[in-house]
């Protein structure tokens, strides 16, 4: 159940970050059917993910790290706080 929760709030994350892209998709009213196209948007999620929780962040013995300049780096001063706070409350 915690893994689950942990992939959701995850997921809640990343919409923020590929947003503009799925808007541009409900309002040109496209159907994301093309294989390649899915694949693109597959492959960006999973690096995203392994950006968050293998590069910018660090789970070891019950503490959580999270390298906020890394964060601030990828996604500005405005989303960074935001981000880590989001990955604070998966491992919670």
């Amino acid at each position: 159940m915690k893994k689950i929760l942990s992939i959701f709030l995850a997921l809640n994350i990343l919409m923020g970050t590929f947003g503009s892209t799925v808007s541009v998709y409900a309002y040109d009213n496209k159907v994301v059917s093309n294989k390649s196209e899915v694949e693109t948007l597959k492959n960006d999620i999973e690096k995203e993910l392994i950006f968050l929780f293998e590069e910018a962040t660090s789970y070891k013995n019950g503490i959580l790290y999270v390298n906020k300049d890394l964060l601030i780096e990828k996604y500005g001063n405005e989303k960074a706080p935001l981000v880590a706070m989001g990955i604070e409350r998966i491992y919670k």
